[in-house]
């Protein structure tokens, strides 16, 4: 079982700190000199050399919030704490990326090297570059297995969570700085989400029906859900499946709030991995 003292200052033992001065330097030095530029080239050619543009357009999907919500709510079922966590962390980095991509209004790579020179995949965007809202969304998502679960499965869920991150650069979307700074911002979220969790003193009825509302929005938008690559192979299957989960999950809640009643569950509950 995970520590009960973690605190939002670290992540299985890595400081915030230690990742703020990791990431927010490397996308700093990305947007002051040409490397930006550079690496994109590199990376955006060489992913899909590797693997295929096919492979770019299903796994980016993962670092939007309708795809991830319903994982999410797996490792949250009937875990109130966990739930609050989504809930609270979430808003914050939803804000936090809004506000950033309106302020800062970057040009993305394909208005400013074209499209002969920029491989694409899925729709053509052209503004509000920085930071990577995938990438911000994948690595709450990581930030919260870090702080929930064990030291295996963590490591596991960080590569995907990169391989996401690396997604939003194959399909022509981001730069490598949008990406960097995108995950800091998800992971700052997640520390400061948990953190006013914990002091709180319940997670009352209240939190865990706010909590089953995006759950339920997700299983009745997603099937119809259109983000750009809903046409690229196996995409669709997978939109039916989440949704099917993610109301599942919502049946689920609703009948285990329905057998206990309205529970008052302290901040002190365990991180069981």
């Amino acid at each position: 079982m995970a520590s009960h003292n973690k605190t939002f200052l670290h992540f299985q033992g890595i400081p915030v700190a230690l990742v703020s001065w990791l990431l927010l330097p490397s996308a700093g030095l990305l947007l002051l000199t040409t490397g930006n530029e550079s690496l994109f080239l590199y990376l955006n050619d060489g992913l899909n050399r590797l693997i295929g543009p096919s492979f770019w357009a299903f796994i980016t999907n993962f670092g939007d919030g309708f795809f991830l919500f319903p994982l999410a709510m797996l490792l949250a079922w009937k875990r109130p704490d966990r739930q609050l966590d989504i809930l609270l962390a979430g808003i914050l980095a939803a804000i936090c990326l809004k506000i950033t991509k309106g302020l800062i209004a970057a040009d993305r790579p394909v208005a400013l090297l074209g499209q002969s020179i920029t491989n694409v995949t899925g729709p053509v965007l052209k503004r509000h570059s920085l930071p990577s809202g995938h990438s911000g969304t994948v690595f709450l998502f990581a930030g919260l297995s870090m702080i929930w679960l064990r030291n295996n499965t963590v490591l596991i869920v960080v590569m995907l969570a990169g391989l996401v991150a690396l997604s939003r650069i194959a399909v022509g979307a981001h730069w490598p700085a949008d990406i960097l700074l995108g995950a800091w911002i998800g992971l700052v979220c997640t520390a400061l989400g948990v953190t006013f969790r914990r002091s709180l003193r319940c997670g009352g009825l209240q939190y865990r029906l706010a909590y089953m509302l995006p759950g339920l929005v997700t299983a009745v938008v997603l099937p119809h859900y259109n983000n750009g690559f809903r046409d690229f192979g196996g995409v669709l299957l997978c939109q039916y499946m989440l949704a099917i989960i993610a109301l599942l999950v919502v049946i689920g809640e609703i009948a285990a709030i329905y057998r206990r009643g309205d529970q008052c569950h302290s901040v002190e509950e365990g991180y069981a991995g």
